[in-house]
């Protein structure tokens, strides 16, 4: 899933898997769930989607 990632004074665009680790300016996050999986009123938007990171250790 590409998603946009925004810190203090930076922005990156990356292609994340879900349940792996993403290393970016000195930070390791882990997209741990996205929402909706399926929608069965129509395809779902990519403004539907609320995706959910931890940052790794």
């Amino acid at each position: 899933m590409t998603t946009r990632i925004d810190g203090a004074g930076w922005r990156d665009t990356a292609d994340i898997t879900l349940g792996e680790m993403y290393g970016t300016h000195d930070r390791v996050i882990k997209l741990i769930d996205a929402a909706p999986t399926v929608m069965t009123n129509g395809p779902v938007q990519k403004t539907d989607y609320r995706l959910t990171y931890a940052q790794a250790l």
